[in-house]
């Protein structure tokens, strides 16, 4: 493919494993995981390829990395995840047209999911499901005493607005994961005031949808509540309140699968 030569995506890492998260969760997936993000959370269970960025990160070729993921003989579900993969969208771009028209000379069908923290946009990018992590005030205050190497990185203004497009392109599926920190109360109270602001912004670009509807209709449904945890301990212990708000707010709560199975594991 002529649009895709010589495109490379910057990677940390790619396994097989299962989706621990959200719609999808216990789908076998193949995972590639982007270096770099624009935000720096202290809960991050990713470091690695965030704001301690490691050095064997590497840039791979998106056609080869399209036949790595063909390789594998049973999966169909490809997850882009990072890092902040938006951040490389000529590349991402790249790499779902090149497992896509391998997808057709296979004849095969894959599902592509982009895990995102929505503060950028990606218009025709061809995704099955996007994956949206917004972050709240609490993931920029570092509790007790901040590692040397984290930097404080401010949420963009303009979020909102990408998250809210995100949440309208036709036939995307889309999903709003919020982490609820031990920060609990201050942590809701922030998703509904975004909830309330992403149904504005909605009824701004398309006035034919009240603010109501969109609120009701398209923005609560698709609000997880996640427990914030890098272990299977962690994850016990954070999903009990967490729980009890989700069953009082409506909302549902996002298990986080990977860490049951496999304790935060790298490469699981």
């Amino acid at each position: 493919m002529e649009e895709t030569k010589g495109m490379t995506l910057f990677v940390t890492e790619r396994f097989l494993s299962l989706q621990g998260e959200g719609i999808y969760t216990g789908a076998p997936s193949y995972f590639i995981r982007t270096g770099g993000c624009n935000l720096a959370c202290w809960f991050c269970d990713t470091s690695y390829a965030s704001w301690r960025l490691e050095e064997q990160a590497e840039r791979i070729s998106v056609e080869a990395l399209a036949q790595e993921v063909a390789d594998q003989d049973y999966c169909r579900h490809i997850v882009i995840t990072g890092g902040e993969p938006s951040i490389q969208k000529m590349s991402v771009s790249a790499f779902i047209k090149s497992i896509r028209k391998l997808g057709e000379k296979l004849g095969r069908q894959f599902v592509i999911t982009m895990e995102t923290n929505g503060t950028k946009f990606i218009p025709n990018l061809g995704l099955d499901l996007v994956s949206i992590s917004p972050k709240l005030y609490s993931s920029t205050q570092f509790p007790g005493d901040a590692p040397s190497d984290w930097m404080q990185k401010p949420i963009p203004p303009d979020a909102l607005i990408n998250i809210a497009k995100w949440l309208m392109v036709p036939k995307l599926q889309s999903q709003l994961k919020f982490v609820i920190t031990e920060a609990v109360m201050a942590d809701l109270a922030e998703v509904g005031d975004y909830a309330e602001r992403i149904a504005e912004l909605i009824f701004s670009m398309h006035p034919q949808i009240s603010v109501e509807s969109a609120l009701e209709l398209i923005v609560n449904p698709r609000i997880m509540l996640m427990p914030e945890s890098t272990t299977h301990d962690t994850l016990i212990k954070h999903s009990p309140v967490v729980e009890e708000w989700c069953k009082k707010l409506g909302y549902r709560f996002c298990d986080r699968l990977h860490l049951r199975l496999y304790d935060g594991k790298r490469g699981k």
